[in-house]
């Protein structure tokens, strides 16, 4: 369950100045929502103007540009140091291409993934120097490799370092540093991606950054947005400007893998590159020798960019098979050990699973349940772990206080990864309850961004088609949500063998329809009259040459319910299944009344006995009556006095009636006689 954070409604622009600037209502209640004050805010937005900032306001940049400039008069071999994911190939790629514009001798290096892991390492970095290497460049990644760059020196050869991640207190003695992220650089735009800092080490060589955004624009914003970079400022206007120099990319790699992931050229969008672009070249990085990727990205010869680009599209299907393999995996064990989901943090570890795809699973379950979860793939003696959360819970601050089984992890707040001895994940698992136990009792909830409360007719094509002002979207700048308050469900339609709902809706005398992707009619939780809000994506669908407003649903709730109440009682019920201490307080609010539990048993002999999901239970049938943390004591009583029969877990509730032969007294329940003495005596138990 997500909470809903809905933009409160501020003052409009000055009509006139909105009218001169084209903006629709729709585009600048968006813009209000996300914190624009000023006019002179939103002219700055639309600009066509470059926000582009002077390369040599990076730190180390001139030494950057000397040693290179040294190493391209003095015609040594230097090596592009890279890293396996698309915006360290997209890096390499464009380092790569310019120095062997300018007539340098140069050879790429990508760590294998499994074998070597992430960044420099030592092996690498004498085999470089033993292939006549003079100089080497890291590209999204080395502000770490402490010792690495210490053995380069001692060996004679020379680093620079060229990276995006957070710099260490200490950092590597290479010949320069160039790193937005370290303390006392100046650079204001500390969102760049790896490839954006390679983009600017080219402007500060070449001082022409419209020539080098012409040559190479379409990578810088294949690896931008893959990297999930902040789209605000430069680095939107380097997406934009990118995006429409793809859709008529020169780059023949480029061309043969958005012919095989179906991405017209001539409507590139941001999603389109990270839903359909950047996945086939991670996928290699992941199952395959990366170097293919950086061989397809140089290649000039279209019928082998087109196999190459194949071969990517199979690795993609393969890992989406894997993806599913696990996930089914993970899914049984749930049923089989239910329990599990009232942890704070969900933990899985698995023997087979394939480290390179246990983050993507991960994230997932982390959607799914709303819960951070951290997947663990088992190989022998050793284990590797990769984890998601979301922002309000520091996946990295959980994993530094848990680390003293693990032998490396690193990583920030909603993704890290670790390595651990197989041995030690039980021990693991224990320390990250225990943390989240004393420093979350109640662990902060997932929540959804709405910009804006809408009604139906306000989301007419017209409207909706300027929503394209405001792309690209990406972080920082995400596809507008909105929120259609009181609408009543009229039909509910199974798609594609209940994957997926069509769903059509009445609101404001208007009748509309929605999709709801990867909702099953089992697990959605309401039916046909009911009166619901619903949050939504909206964009245009083209079809037959005709075009349509498309929403898409994010998430729907039930009108006129109180979530977060129901959050809390849901954390309540978590902790009492753990068995963990509560207080008088907290006791109380799950202190069914006789009719309470009375109600509960009534509603299960109407519908005779029950099998469905918990939440849908509560929504269909008691939530006007009951509340959520009473009504599931409640069903706890009736099973444990045998009133009912069957199985009660997180997410689902399977009872049936008993045949009660004699008078039952819902005072002698265990549960009931234990709540009430926490109750009494105020003392947490």
């Amino acid at each position: 369950m997500k909470l809903w954070n809905i933009a409160p409604s501020k003052p409009d622009f000055d009509p006139a100045a909105i009218e001169q600037m084209g903006l629709s209502q729709l585009v600048t209640q968006v813009l209000l929502s996300r914190g624009f004050e000023t006019v002179d805010e939103v002219k700055q937005f639309f600009s066509a103007n470059p926000v582009l900032h002077d390369p040599f306001l990076l730190k180390d940049m001139e030494k950057a540009v000397g040693r290179i400039e040294q190493a391209l008069a003095n015609e040594e071999l230097i090596a592009v140091y890279g890293d396996y994911d698309c915006d360290g190939v997209t890096s390499t790629v464009v380092l790569c291409s310019y120095l062997e514009s300018r007539g340098a001798q140069v050879l790429y290096y990508i760590p294998d993934r499994a074998d070597e892991g992430y960044g420099l390492n030592a092996n690498a970095v004498q085999a470089l120097k033993d292939q006549g290497v003079g100089l080497v460049i890291t590209v999204d990644n080395g502000i770490s490799a402490v010792e690495e760059i210490k053995l380069a020196n001692q060996i004679g050869l020379d680093v620079v370092v060229t990276d995006h991640h957070t710099a260490p207190q200490v950092l590597p003695n290479a010949v320069a540093v160039v790193d937005p992220k370290q303390p006392d650089c100046l650079y204001p735009n500390k969102a760049l991606a790896g490839v954006g800092v390679v983009f600017k080490l080219i402007c500060a060589l070449e001082g022409d950054w419209e020539m080098v955004l012409d040559c190479f624009g379409d990578l810088v914003a294949l690896g931008t947005i893959a990297d999930v970079m902040e789209l605000k400022g430069e680095n939107r206007f380097l997406v934009k400007e990118g995006l429409a120099r793809l859709g008529q990319t020169q780059n023949v790699g480029l061309q043969a893998l958005m012919e095989v992931a179906h991405v017209d050229p001539q409507q590139v969008t941001s999603r389109a590159v990270a839903f359909m672009l950047a996945p086939r070249i991670n996928a290699c990085g992941r199952l395959d020798d990366i170097n293919k990727v950086v061989d397809l990205l140089l290649c000039d010869d279209y019928e082998h960019a087109q196999a190459l680009a194949q071969e990517l599209d199979n690795l993609n299907r393969q890992r989406q098979g894997m993806e599913t393999d696990i996930l089914l995996k993970i899914e049984e064990y749930i049923a089989q050990n239910p329990s599990v989901l009232y942890k704070r943090v969900l933990i899985f570890a698995g023997e087979g699973w394939h480290a390179g795809i246990i983050g993507i699973v991960a994230a997932k379950i982390c959607e799914k349940y709303a819960k951070p979860c951290i997947l663990i793939a088992i190989d022998g003696e050793e284990a590797r772990g990769s984890g998601r959360s979301y922002q309000a819970f520091s996946l990295i601050d959980a994993i530094t206080a848990c680390s003293q089984h693990l032998t490396r992890f690193g990583g920030h707040v909603q993704a890290a990864g670790l390595s651990i001895p197989t041995r030690d994940i039980d021990a693991f698992i224990a320390q990250m309850d225990e943390y989240t136990r004393i420093h979350f009792a109640q662990m902060p909830p997932m929540t959804l961004d709405i910009d804006r409360e809408v009604l139906p007719r306000q989301l007419s094509l017209a409207a909706v088609k300027t929503l394209a002002m405001l792309e690209p979207f990406g972080q920082g700048n995400p596809s507008p949500v909105f929120c259609i308050r009181g609408a009543v469900i009229q039909e509910i339609t199974p798609l594609s063998e209940d994957k997926h709902l069509r769903l059509k809706l009445f609101c404001d005398h208007q009748m509309f329809t929605a999709m709801y992707f990867h909702m099953s009619s089992r697990a959605f939780l309401f039916s046909r009259g009911d009166t619901v809000d619903i949050a939504v994506e909206a964009s245009i669908n083209v079809y037959n040459q005709t075009e349509s407003v498309s929403l898409k649903v994010l998430d729907m709730r039930r009108s006129n319910m109180d979530y977060e109440a129901l959050y809390t009682a849901l954390t309540l019920i978590d902790r009492l299944c753990l068995k963990e201490a509560l207080g008088a307080a907290q006791c109380e609010s799950l202190i069914p009344a006789r009719e309470d539990t009375a109600r509960v048993y009534k509603a299960l002999l109407a519908i005779k006995g029950a099998d469905m999901t918990l939440m849908r239970f509560y929504s269909a049938i008691l939530r006007e009556s009951v509340p959520y943390g009473k009504m599931v004591t409640s069903l706890y009583i009736l099973r444990e006095m045998h009133l009912m029969e069957g199985s009660i877990t997180r997410e689902n509730l399977r009872l049936l009636p008993c045949k009660v032969e004699n008078k039952v007294n819902l005072q002698d329940s265990k549960l009931l006689k234990k709540l009430y003495s926490i109750k009494q005596s105020g003392e947490p138990k």
